[in-house]
């Protein structure tokens, strides 16, 4: 009997699973370790929970702690509460484990009753010598949501889970594993724990060469690298399975600064680099970054740097003209600051109804956001946020297919996750994802990271999808 057919004993789901969902369960069903590195879009969740109640029948653990970031909550109680135990009658229960620390301490004393217990990285780092004596208590496994939140070996996340995890099932989960190849070391520890020694064995072993910083600039056997990462792991693209989606499309779009706001940015850079040289800070990798973000806030944010808010940039023209374009229709736009947020939203909010997603937005505010970009016609614009946006957000790509990267990431996964939110199942509409990119600025060169990013990634994860051909063709 097939691990699905065993499954579908015991438990009834509200949908059959897709066809290659039912063949990683015949795959990894009985094994306790399992990285699942589907897109967005393609029922992450519902695998991580067949594959829990696989991991309950063979008798390797009897519920399940649910690591995730808080937004998708709500998303984990539907699909959870959605399959029925077929020997209870009843669904499966889940307890979102969250609240003042008296409050989870009342938790604790309930997680037995449960099937999952879901909380959020943060609460289980700081919860863990607590949460741990429930975990031997009740024989708890791991469901680790969005696992790249555990990518750095050193990071309290990481070590909680991997102690945690010892000798118990555990199953990532990501749509973006890797941003560098040696992130994949981090996934390996919990997934192929025996493919290197230690970390340094590891950077022997696929690093040539560092910057001044200690940062590797080249990689070697990648292969290799590609091969050892997908051990107990499967990493699946969309455009492979869900070949109804319609087309996407990226749009490169380059335009100039107003030359006196161009005449402005080389100012602020040469004053910023005079400020860094003259101090008695060493420059070194945190400075560089902080010149970048601040180079890149100067150009869409024209109006605050000169103190004259009248004064607008092309970029935010940019928006508007792609507004005008496109009609009636709505419009997602992802930014990587709060200011061009705040900016966008102040500017567009009348006109075009705009909302936003970003860091200062809270949860509450969040869920009305989107209810109201979905069902309000007058509300055509969407600004989000790549990193409080990109993730565990639903139901845009009902409504919208045109979107705008106005301050694009030159992380692959931040782009990946951002232009999954029209990218996924349920668009009935051909995609347009335009990337802007200011001539003659810093956006030009991260632009060409992002391309030069995800060929690495994808060397590590065995993609079948390339940005660069994606983008221009070639």
């Amino acid at each position: 009997m097939s691990n699905y057919q065993k499954l579908k004993q015991h438990y009834q789901f509200p949908f059959e699973l897709r066809d290659f969902q039912i063949e990683d369960l015949e795959t990894f069903g009985d094994s306790d370790r399992f990285g699942c590195y589907y897109d967005p879009g393609l029922g992450k969740t519902v695998e991580a929970i067949a594959w829990g109640m696989l991991q309950r029948l063979r008798g390797a653990c009897k519920r399940f702690i649910v690591l995730v970031p808080p937004i998708v909550f709500n998303s984990w109680v539907r699909s959870v509460t959605a399959v029925t135990n077929k020997v209870t009658g009843q669904p499966l229960s889940i307890l979102l484990y969250r609240g003042t620390p008296k409050k989870r301490e009342e938790l604790r004393a309930e997680a037995g009753k449960y099937d999952f217990v879901c909380m959020t990285w943060e609460i289980f780092k700081n919860d863990f010598m607590d949460i741990a004596e429930v975990i031997e208590k009740h024989d708890f496994g791991f469901l680790a949501d969005e696992a790249q939140a555990q990518k750095n070996v050193k990071s309290g996340n990481h070590k909680a889970l991997y102690n945690a995890a010892a000798g118990r099932p555990v199953m990532l989960m990501t749509g973006s594993p890797t941003t560098k190849p040696n992130d994949a070391y981090a996934y390996m520890r919990l997934t192929n724990p025996n493919a290197y020694r230690n970390y340094n064995h590891f950077l022997r072993t696929h690093v040539e060469s560092e910057d001044g910083y200690g940062n590797p600039t080249k990689f070697i056997n990648l292969e290799m690298l590609n091969k050892n990462f997908l051990v107990n792991s499967v990493r699946r693209y969309k455009r492979d399975h869900l070949k109804d989606l319609p087309a996407v499309q990226y749009i490169p779009t380059f335009y100039d600064l107003d030359p006196a706001h161009y005449k402005l940015y080389k100012e602020l850079a040469e004053q910023k680099l005079l400020e860094l040289e003259g101090s008695d800070e060493v420059i070194d990798a945190l400075s560089a970054s902080r010149l970048m973000h601040a180079l890149q806030q100067i150009v869409v944010n024209y109006g605050h740097f000169t103190g004259n808010p009248a004064k607008i940039s092309n970029g935010i023209h940019l928006v508007e003209e792609v507004l005008d374009e496109i009609g009636d229709e709505k419009l997602l736009v992802v930014s990587n600051y709060k200011m061009t947020n705040k900016l966008l939203l102040e500017l567009f909010a009348e006109k075009y109804g705009a909302v936003g997603i970003y860091g200062d937005v809270t949860h509450k505010q969040r869920d009305e956001n989107v209810n109201r970009f979905v069902t309000d016609k007058g509300c055509r614009l969407m600004v989000i946020e790549a990193k409080a946006g990109g993730v565990g957000l639903d139901g845009l790509q009902h409504v919208c297919s045109e979107g705008l990267f106005l301050e694009c990431s030159s992380t692959p996964k931040d782009f990946y996750q951002a232009a999954a939110r029209l990218d996924r199942s349920g668009q009935t509409k051909p995609i347009n994802w335009r990337i802007a990119v200011a001539n003659k600025t810093l956006q030009v060169r991260r632009h060409v990271q992002l391309l030069g990013n995800d060929e690495l990634v994808q060397a590590v994860e065995g993609g079948t999808s390339d940005l660069r051909k994606m983008i221009y063709g070639e």
